[in-house]
């Protein structure tokens, strides 16, 4: 099923910001699993999206079976990914109460994918 679990982690120098990560192979899948602490605040949407591409740009994970061969993969080198964690994103509270009272579900849904990635 499966002849090594690997793990990696990336510290984003604030403290208790960060992600690790563990991927493996199950029959033919490879599955990679993330969890990431990501800044926190209505005004940081910018950071929780710099953090975001750090982590998924930065966790490698080297594969050392022998000492001959290493092969380093990357979160988007697997058929299966799973991310979670406190991803702290946020949505304007009284601004969306307004919207949903008045039912305006198609500004309320913009304000939740209008954030850039």
């Amino acid at each position: 099923m499966t002849n090594s679990i690997l793990y990696a982690y990336i510290n984003m120098k604030k403290g208790n910001k960060g992600g690790v990560g563990i991927r493996m192979d199950i029959f033919d899948s490879s599955v990679c699993f993330v969890n990431t602490h990501l800044p926190a605040h209505q005004s940081e949407v910018k950071k929780r999206n710099e953090s975001f591409h750090n982590v998924f740009s930065g966790l490698k994970f080297d594969d050392r079976t022998t000492s001959f061969h290493s092969e380093v993969r990357h979160v988007i080198d697997h058929t299966h990914i799973f991310w979670m964690g406190d991803l702290n994103y946020r949505i304007d509270l009284p601004y969306t109460q307004g919207q949903a009272r008045s039912r305006d579900w198609s500004n309320l849904l913009d304000q939740v994918t209008s954030s850039p990635v």
